[in-house]
């Protein structure tokens, strides 16, 4: 199966697929040239550990359909003379909306590139993606009450907080299709 890919001003979000996830397990710095890009130091970014890119894997081995619905790949495009994209971070679902129309977003940037709104650029594009499928009827996020950040790319992106999460601690916010 091939990468659904997203266009956004600075970034190419491409969808991770088996294929995909098999090298940057395997031999992180092969990925560069599966997906044309750089890879940025300190890959990978904070919280994308190895047990989750093995669970997207095997996810992905069982059911090709998961991709997009799964861990996306954030490629900020060349500027100012770069000469190929540069791998940045990371986000996307824990899988296909549920029977109640809700998917939940996720993500990650490596250090050196937070603070630059990529985060809100690609959890827009992410959102709007989702959105666009008529099973999803909201997009969901969490994150904690010490992460200021996460919190305003959630809030720029049009989430409202709806209160705690799956835990205590967790704070839940979300996003609703718009009314046609």
């Amino acid at each position: 199966m091939r990468p659904f890919r997203l266009q956004t001003p600075r970034l190419e979000l491409v969808s991770a697929t088996a294929a995909l996830l098999k090298v940057e397990l395997e031999n992180p710095q092969a990925l560069k040239a599966e997906i044309g890009a750089e890879i940025a130091p300190s890959w990978p970014p904070p919280l994308y550990e190895r047990s989750a890119m093995e669970s997207n894997l095997m996810q992905l081995q069982r059911d090709p359909a998961l991709c997009g619905w799964l861990v996306w790949f954030w490629l900020k495009r060349p500027q100012n003379g770069e000469r190929f994209p540069t791998l940045m971070g990371m986000g996307g679902f824990k899988g296909k909306p549920n029977e109640l129309g809700t998917v939940e977003l996720g993500y990650s940037i490596v250090p050196a590139f937070q603070k630059r709104g990529f985060g809100t650029e690609a959890v827009n594009a992410l959102t709007k993606w989702a959105l666009e499928d008529t099973r999803v009827s909201r997009v969901v996020g969490e994150t904690l009450p010490e992460l200021p950040a996460s919190i305003r790319v959630l809030k720029k992106c049009g989430f409202e907080f709806v209160g705690n999460g799956s835990d205590i601690e967790v704070m839940r916010f979300e996003r609703k299709r718009s009314a046609p």
